[in-house]
């Protein structure tokens, strides 16, 4: 893990262009609505009831399961804390800053070392702000709950490290911040709807493509590209000269759908494929983790999938089928990984070859 402090500096390393994107980059995702709301549970010291159980099923005693709402002036306070620290206060590793420097204005690499900056800025000030305590709920009150008699037994009877959790970003022993950490990745997920990791290549160095590992209880528990749109948007949310405010334009956080295709299993991403932001931020079992329900909220292709199974009972039956219907989703069925549960059998509907014939 990174623990040298000489190799990081501010963005006063970056060039002027490159600096001014970052900075407004920042900010306008400082300034929405569900930045605000992340920061201020931080600084109150608990995630309301409504934001835990939007990730977590309810445990029994948890303390945000009485905390109904933030308490009062939090997110003013907030405001005022986020101010005091401004991005151009924030320090990086110097490769982080040098990738960035290297790119070509307005280029897709450009724009995805971007995300990887603003990712570890939104982490930095989660953060920040955690080691400060909890304003009206200290973590002390928090670690009592944990140290109270429990069933371990029990369904429930985990407790994670911090009362802000992605529940797969738990490694406290591997963070450099420790169980702070933990609470950087939360925020990242609450504000961006996941943490943002990236396609590393064989050099486990460069910044291929963006994934977002979501948290939320529905799902999605695979890791799912921006559709194109997406993308975009979000680039013209960070990036475009605009008077608007911030809120009235952000796509965040963001949801993933049946379009969001090239899902990954978070085990084949980080172990097999090279995907992930720092190679510390998860623990991985030495063996694929097997079983569970495979559902197309995690696989829209299964979707697909089913789709063509019923077409084809259907073309067999004498039925009309839809063509335009079954040729979508053979082409859906080629956006698919290697980890899908659908990749083996991504062409074995022959039987549309009469169909169109």
């Amino acid at each position: 893990m990174p623990n040298d402090t000489a190799t990081m500096a501010t963005i006063d390393a970056l060039g002027t262009r490159h600096r001014q994107a970052f900075v407004q980059a920042v900010t306008r995702v400082m300034e929405t609505d569900v930045a605000e709301r992340t920061f201020a549970e931080i600084i109150d010291g608990l995630p309301t009831i409504d934001s835990y159980q939007d990730v977590h099923w309810p445990q029994e005693g948890h303390p945000a399961t009485q905390h109904l709402e933030l308490c009062p002036d939090i997110i003013e306070k907030a405001r005022q804390l986020l101010s005091d620290h401004p991005p151009t206060r924030l320090s990086f590793q110097l490769p982080l800053l040098r990738a960035f420097e290297e790119t070509t204005i307005d280029s897709r690499r450009f724009h995805l070392r971007l995300f990887e900056l603003l990712a570890v800025a939104i982490h930095q000030i989660a953060v920040h702000l955690y080691q400060q305590d909890g304003l009206n709920h200290t973590h002390q009150d928090y670690r009592n709950w944990i140290d109270s008699p429990h069933d371990t037994s029990k369904w429930d009877g985990y407790r994670h490290p911090t009362a802000f959790c992605h529940r797969f970003y738990v490694a406290v022993e591997r963070y450099p911040n420790g169980d702070a950490d933990t609470v950087g990745y939360w925020a990242e997920a609450k504000i961006f709807g996941g943490v943002f990791v990236f396609d590393r290549g064989e050099s486990e160095s460069e910044c291929n493509e963006l994934y977002l590992h979501a948290s939320r209880r529905v799902g999605p528990f695979t890791l799912f590209p921006l559709t194109t749109d997406q993308f975009k948007r979000f680039v013209n949310f960070l990036l475009s000269d605009t008077e608007e405010p911030a809120t009235a334009r952000s796509p965040l956080p963001f949801r993933a759908t049946s379009e969001n295709r090239w899902r990954w299993h978070s085990w084949d991403a980080i172990t097999r494929y090279h995907i992930f932001r720092d190679k510390y931020e998860r623990t991985v079992q030495p063996t694929k983790p097997t079983g569970g329900v495979k559902s197309s909220v995690d696989w829209p292709e299964i979707g697909d999938e089913l789709y063509l199974i019923g077409a084809m009972h259907d073309y067999w039956d004498g039925q009309p089928v839809d063509k335009d219907k079954v040729r979508e989703a053979l082409e859906n069925l080629q956006q698919v990984t290697p980890s899908s549960p659908v990749w083996s059998t991504r062409n074995a509907h022959t039987w549309t070859k009469n169909l169109f014939e």
